[in-house]
């Protein structure tokens, strides 16, 4: 008797967890994940300006290896810069400043982790405003044109959504930087209405920035006797040259 109703309730609780199976379908298996936005949700004007000031956000890295004032590569190896301390303080330092940087210098990692991860949240706003129907056009090339400057800033040149292995390290990319640089140009206005954003003498002065690195000084010197005729912040103030020439390296 008791073999009997054991098999009864086991047939009644395997009917019961059939209907219930069979009543929820498989909507449990496409919840959104908590925590997070998916593309979807962002695909708007709204969620277009949040992932612009994503893109932003990487400029707020304070990390020696990872930061746009670029102490390591850019003061350190130009001579403007020295370790200073110990030989023991920050021993990789020494290596760079020899000029014989090793694969394993943990600042080489450092430096590249931040250019593509600011490059990944440029590509993906610019590949989600795309698809933003509500954003209006003239909003969507001023944001544009933001993204080119921020794009350009970290030296990279393409819109890529994969890792694509057939795109090679193998050619210079000024001509790619520069073209974005002027889409950054020709897309912004003089003035923003919140002073963190970039605007066209911002643009500007990275153009001559990047030619004078590149040794186009003929280029850069017009653009830079504009910005210090003409430029100013979103604030209004105005560019200038440092009474003190100290200041460009303290």
């Amino acid at each position: 008797m008791d073999y009997i109703m054991k098999r009864r309730y086991i047939l009644v609780l395997g009917c019961a967890s059939l209907l219930t199976l069979g009543s929820c379908g498989e909507d449990f298996l496409y919840k959104s994940p908590q925590g997070s936005i998916d593309e979807a949700t962002l695909t708007t004007s709204a969620g277009v300006d949040l992932l612009v000031t994503n893109a932003y956000a990487n400029l707020t890295e304070n990390g020696w290896g990872a930061t746009p004032l670029n102490w390591t590569f850019g003061g350190m190896y130009g001579g403007d810069a020295n370790k200073g301390s110990d030989p023991g303080d920050q021993s990789v330092l020494n290596e760079m400043e020899l000029y014989s940087t090793l694969s394993t210098n943990g600042y080489l990692s450092e430096k590249w982790s931040w250019i593509y991860k600011g490059v990944k949240r440029v590509n993906k706003a610019y590949e989600v405003m795309g698809n933003a129907e509500d954003m209006d056009a003239s909003l969507k090339t001023v944001r544009g044109a933001e993204l080119a400057f921020l794009r350009a800033m970290f030296y990279f040149d393409e819109t890529v959504t994969d890792n694509d292995p057939k795109i090679h390290n193998d050619r210079d990319i000024y001509a790619d930087v520069l073209k974005d640089v002027d889409k950054a140009i020709a897309g912004l206005p003089d003035k923003q209405p919140e002073v963190g954003r970039v605007n066209k003498w911002a643009a500007l002065g990275l153009k001559a920035k990047i030619l004078m690195q590149k040794g186009d000084l003929a280029a850069a010197k017009p653009i830079l006797a504009d910005l210090l005729a003409n430029g100013q912040t979103n604030a209004g103030k105005h560019y200038g040259l440092e009474d003190n020439m100290t200041n460009n390296w303290s």
